[in-house]
């Protein structure tokens, strides 16, 4: 039988009592599993046993525990609905009105004078119960009260949804998305995914253990892979349809001028390699039309960048007679990459369909980039004083938007501000797009942030060492 009930009630004798020994006896029975003889006498209850003669539940009855609720409950003066709530106790005035609060809950005492919860349950949100209203001592959001340091919902503001993250002092946390990933390298996200490359044990060919994995932005219980048994994957790329990867060498222990671009459509399925026979692939990117890359050509560390259709076809030389670079992007005109060896350090920006290029000189070692609006954006690394550079499409120069940064590498911007990963120190980090402001820490303890990227509402990243996680931080 329910130990008690909202408005559950019990069958008794037709010989009634009256007052307030009837109203001790309802409460007798519905807070205790038996009565005493007082009490059963008056109730009509076998002694020893919490149901009437005539409810079928009786010692060793097997009826279900509701055989001895009935509607048609006798008060003191004949039949009549008596309401026993769940927490309330006996009350004296019955009134409509909540005037007590019982489990953050307003109570109003009922018909059958009982404290009875209102309909509506507990407070919502931050708010609290006080003689019978709930009141919000924090701030009226328009979803309801909300504490701002700890509200998931309402984080630091009104609508800053951490997205299943926690909120602590007004900060969103980090959400780990997948763990326990070999070397994850690079990282890409759509509408309703999150993409990313697993580099596997090793640089070269010696290892074959490499993935592309997918997940929800939502979070899952496991990743999905889209290709396994890759060699070496670094770079990756996405459009609408397909899902673009770069892999060192075709098979473990092939030759290193056996490397490949490969793609899969974003579902997973038949994996299709647009070029073959490539050595030492460095970073991938893409258009509407085409993959790009670099490749080692010879002589000494010099290679270039081919592209091919992205439905596959003839390579094409695009540029050539450079180091490999660490990033590579393209707008509907040009191509940009950044190149950092044996003192070589530029930003460079080479028409698609050839001409002159045009180089920043950079005072260290660039590493990310990234374009938007009319602008390029770049890193420049270096232990204790590497930054965050910005300058003009076409400009020989750029402008600091960030400085003694800890081995600042990838970067990512949209029009909130630009995003960075410092690998040195762990961290993630945001400043403006003109860098007018101090930079901020959106989070530290990260084990060699390696990539990150962008969508609306979200950051996204690889960890490369430790557990080897993807993650992302609600903006």
């Amino acid at each position: 039988m329910k130990a008690v009930g909202a408005r559950q009630h019990a069958q008794f004798k037709s010989d009634k009592p009256t007052g307030s020994r009837w109203r001790a006896c309802v409460l007798s029975y519905v807070l205790v599993t038996t009565v005493g003889s007082g009490c059963a006498d008056l109730m009509g209850f076998e002694e020893g046993h919490p149901y009437p003669p005539d409810s079928g539940r009786g010692a060793g009855s097997s009826t279900n525990s509701d055989a001895a609720i009935s509607p048609d409950m006798a008060g003191p003066d004949g039949p009549a609905e008596v309401a026993l709530p769940i927490d309330g106790g006996p009350c004296t005035t019955p009134d409509p009105t909540p005037t007590k609060c019982l489990a953050n809950t307003p109570h109003f005492c009922n018909t059958a004078d009982y404290w009875e919860s209102v309909a509506t349950g507990p407070c919502p949100g931050a708010s609290t119960c006080s003689n019978g209203t709930c009141v919000c001592n924090f701030t009226n959001c328009p979803d309801g009260c909300a504490d701002l340091t700890s509200d998931g919902r309402n984080c630091g503001t009104c609508g800053h949804d951490c997205q299943g993250g926690a909120c602590q002092v007004g900060k969103c946390q980090p959400v780990v998305l997948a763990s326990r990933q070999n070397h994850p390298s690079a990282i890409a996200v759509d509408a309703t995914s999150v993409y990313w490359v697993n580099r596997g044990d090793s640089f070269d060919a010696s290892s074959s253990n490499g993935a592309v994995m997918k997940i929800s932005i939502a979070g899952a219980p496991s990743p999905t892979p889209l290709a396994l048994s890759q060699v070496a994957p670094l770079s990756i790329a996405i459009d609408a349809t397909s899902v673009y990867w770069t892999v060192y060498a075709k098979a473990a222990n092939a030759a290193e001028n056996t490397g490949e671009i490969r793609k899969t459509p974003l579902g997973g399925g038949a994996i299709t390699s647009l070029a073959t026979g490539q050595a030492s692939i460095g970073p991938l990117t893409t258009d509407p039309t085409y993959v790009y890359w670099w490749t080692y050509t010879g002589p000494g560390p010099l290679g270039g960048i081919k592209r091919v259709l992205k439905t596959g076809g003839q390579l094409l030389d695009v540029a050539g007679g450079f180091p490999s670079p660490w990033k590579i992007a393209v707008d509907s005109v040009n191509l940009y990459w950044t190149v950092g060896y044996a003192g070589q350090r530029y930003v460079v920006m080479h028409p698609i369909s050839g001409g002159q290029s045009i180089d920043i000189i950079a005072d260290m070692q660039p590493s990310g980039l990234a374009l938007a609006g009319s602008s390029i954006y770049w890193t420049e690394v270096a232990t204790n004083d590497g930054s965050v550079r910005k300058g003009p499409i076409g400009g020989t120069t750029g402008d600091y938007l960030a400085m003694h940064q800890a081995g600042p590498h990838a970067l990512a911007v949209d029009a909130t501000g630009v995003y960075w990963t410092n690998t040195d120190s762990g961290a993630i980090m945001k400043t403006d797009l003109s860098g007018s402001g101090i930079p901020i820490t959106l989070a530290a303890g990260q084990n060699t942030p390696f990539d990150i990227t962008l969508d609306a509402g979200s950051i996204y990243w690889v960890n490369n060492a430790g557990d080897g996680s993807v993650v992302k931080l609600a903006k």
